[in-house]
């Protein structure tokens, strides 16, 4: 899925023995087919620490079970996924 190592050390008949303290936490893909772009993407460890809130695993979930989520890339489609008032940043 992606160029990101994992440094546990395999380990002839025991396995991997070392903790993996580093993953992929946010992943991107981009394809392109004949209407332009078509970007997806998930972040596997979710959106809240607090696991009483309703919402807190569903990303993990999604990563889990390889359920990406499509971006919105037109015009079109950020207009309709809009959720609350844009904020444009500008530079000095």
């Amino acid at each position: 899925m992606g160029l990101n190592p994992i440094g546990p050390t395999l380990q002839p008949g025991r396995g991997l023995t070392d903790p993996i303290t580093i993953s992929n936490a946010y992943m991107h893909i981009v394809a392109f087919n004949d209407q332009g772009p078509v970007a997806r993407g998930i972040v596997s460890y979710s959106e809240a620490e607090d696991q009483s809130l309703p919402h807190s695993s569903d990303m993990t979930f999604l990563y889990a079970n390889e359920k990406f989520i499509d971006f919105p890339f037109r015009e079109s489609e950020i207009l309709k996924a809009q959720v609350g008032t844009p904020v444009v940043l500008k530079m000095n």
